[in-house]
């Protein structure tokens, strides 16, 4: 069961980018850099495909090998030329190859080439790709986990930043954080307290980082790079919603006390559901950061037709159209995932056929390199293999179709379970030694 490269496809008359055709969601991987995945249009880039059958014949089409297949010294040479890299390969078969080319080979940066697939839970690299399935315990002193750790030292530092800013913001408005979010919920906010509550929390790359100790199990100064140490918050976040207030040109502020922001479109309040007000894109975020960029988004979802009321993840807390979305259209028949980079999709994982019944709840999980699609609870899609948005903790609702898309009884959560000060101090350096995490007051 061989890989081949293709070319990434353009679909001008729904337009986003589509993998060539594949049976199965592991058995793609999109190899653009992240600016790459943000140019709409025919770029000509490739991905790496799997099939349980014949290689499809094209001029895209680059066979690599069955996962089994040997790697000669001229086969090397010609992989490196094919893939243009620079570095020596140091894999003896195919398989051993994929796995250096999606973990060891990436750009943690993503700005050269794909972000590698990262390390998961307690070190441990689980994927698979095709006839390949990783699984292994990773030390650290492997390089499978300093790719993983340059890509969350990033986004700490970013992180970091942004905490940076709304401090600054704040101290020049006269206000805190806890005013800011106390008049967003009692109804009191001005322009001001909008706009400042729509900043990330100031303290938030804390709790952020209290989530990387649990997730990792290694002492929270592996991510500092040389910024200051300040400790860590303990991470917990669930956030709901049942729109179960009176109509209102807006969504305002959730049941579970946090605030909604409209930064494409328009949303409103309509009998005790979220309903999209415009035959064009609509993206709305809850406005609140969850811990971890491993977790998820759902909703009840109503409407028949040609309608769209998808669920997001990994969204960056801005205005920018970056995030992994579930996707289900009733007219359509079908429930897909896609990859939105700065206004451009691309569809990753099938489509698969779906029934639709109002009240179905839609989900969307984002755990380290895979996403995954569920309806009612029944997996649909994925795990998909995806590593190119990470450190994101923003979730929320997005329709691109007709004035008759609702939503009902949000819920986003972080995806790690055991959230608390107790294990944060208990985990373990790699697989051998207890240590003690500084933390934090809980909360912000």
């Amino acid at each position: 069961m061989p890989f081949y490269l293709d070319a990434i496809r353009w679909g001008t008359d729904d337009p986003h980018f589509r993998a060539p055709y594949y049976r199965h969601p592991d058995m793609v991987f999109d190899l653009r850099s992240t600016p790459d995945l943000s140019a709409p249009g025919p770029l000509g880039k490739r991905v790496l495909c799997f099939t349980p059958g014949a290689i499809p014949a094209g001029p895209e089409v680059v066979p690599i090998g069955d996962a089994g297949t040997a790697l000669t010294l001229e086969r090397k040479a010609t992989l490196k030329s094919v893939f243009v890299l620079g570095e020596n390969i140091v894999a003896d078969t195919v398989g051993e190859f994929i796995l250096e080319l999606l973990v060891l080979l990436a750009d943690p940066t993503g700005l050269s080439r794909w972000k590698p697939m990262r390390v998961g839970r307690d070190l441990k690299l689980a994927f698979t790709m095709g006839g390949v399935m990783i699984r292994k315990r990773v030390a650290q002193t492997d390089p499978e986990w300093r790719q993983t750790l340059a890509v969350e030292r990033l986004g700490y530092a970013r992180w970091r930043a942004d905490a940076a800013v709304t401090k600054a913001e704040l101290l020049l408005a006269g206000r805190t954080w806890e005013q800011v979010q106390n008049h967003l919920r009692d109804g009191t906010a001005d322009a001001e307290d909008r706009r400042l509550g729509g900043m990330s929390p100031p303290n938030h790359h804390l709790k952020a980082l209290g989530a990387l100790v649990l997730k990792y199990g290694v002492l929270h100064t592996e991510f500092l790079d040389g910024l200051p140490d300040e400790g860590t918050l303990v991470p917990s976040t669930t956030l709901t919603d049942d729109f179960n207030r009176a109509d209102a040109d807006a969504l305002g502020t959730a049941s579970g006390g946090f605030s909604w922001v409209e930064y494409v479109g328009d949303m409103d309040i309509v009998t005790n559901r979220a309903r999209n007000m415009l035959n064009s894109e609509c993206q709305s975020r809850a406005n609140s950061a969850l811990s971890t960029d491993d977790h998820y988004s759902q909703a009840k979802v109503y409407g028949s037709g040609d309608i769209d009321p998808n669920v997001f993840v990994r969204q960056p807390g801005d205005t920018t159209q970056t995030l992994y979305l579930g996707w289900i259209n009733p007219d359509v028949g079908q429930v897909r995932v896609y990859r939105q980079v700065t206004g451009t999709f691309t569809q990753i994982g099938s489509s698969v056929a779906y029934t639709h019944v109002n009240g179905n709840v839609l989900r969307v999980e984002a755990d380290a390199g895979t996403v995954t699609l569920k309806v009612d609870g029944v997996t649909k899609i994925g795990p998909v293999n995806d590593a190119n948005i990470s450190g994101n903790f923003y979730t929320g609702l997005r329709s691109a179709t007709s004035t008759t898309p609702e939503w009902d009884d949000f819920e986003a959560a972080d995806l790690a379970a055991g959230f608390d000060a107790a294990l944060m101090q208990a985990r373990q350096v790699g697989q051998v030694q207890p240590v003690l995490i500084p933390t934090g007051v809980v909360g912000y």
